[in-house]
């Protein structure tokens, strides 16, 4: 079982996925279906669903309760209008993760979650790149 705060960490990344995944879902709906940027972002969307998916039940595994929240990145995702910003912005909330995955990496005790949220953290790095070359698209 790991520690209370190993917990709150997995469930403060669930609820920036959580946000991840609806901030992304509603930024598709300003591309034309069948574009590149709407197809790349459906990647990165199902990548940030996924990882919901992945947290929940690494928070279960580690003995703690899944959080029901969403972060507050959704609202000030939403709020931005201009597509260029919007990306700049999402490449933001990735990099946040991406930066505090290998901060905890030395305080999780269980190997699994710990090579789970590698993992997790080599995806955002790749999803910044795909965020990267779309910021370039929007403009």
């Amino acid at each position: 079982m790991e520690s209370v705060e190993v917990i709150g960490f997995l469930n403060t990344l669930l609820e920036a996925e959580r946000a991840g995944a609806k901030v992304v879902a509603q930024f598709m709906e300003s591309y034309p279906q069948g574009s590149e940027v709407m197809i790349k972002l459906r990647d990165v969307q199902r990548d940030e669903a996924r990882n919901c998916s992945i947290l929940l039940h690494l928070v279960r595994q580690a003995g703690g309760e899944p959080s029901h929240a969403t972060g507050d990145f959704l609202h000030k995702a939403l709020a931005i209008s201009d597509p260029a910003e919007r990306l700049i912005f999402l490449n933001r909330g990735q990099s946040w993760v991406a930066r505090k995955i290998p901060e905890w990496i030395p305080k999780i005790a269980d190997i699994e979650i710990r090579n789970t949220l590698k993992d997790m953290e080599t995806s955002h790095i790749s999803n910044i790149k795909i965020c990267n070359d779309l910021i370039s698209l929007s403009k």
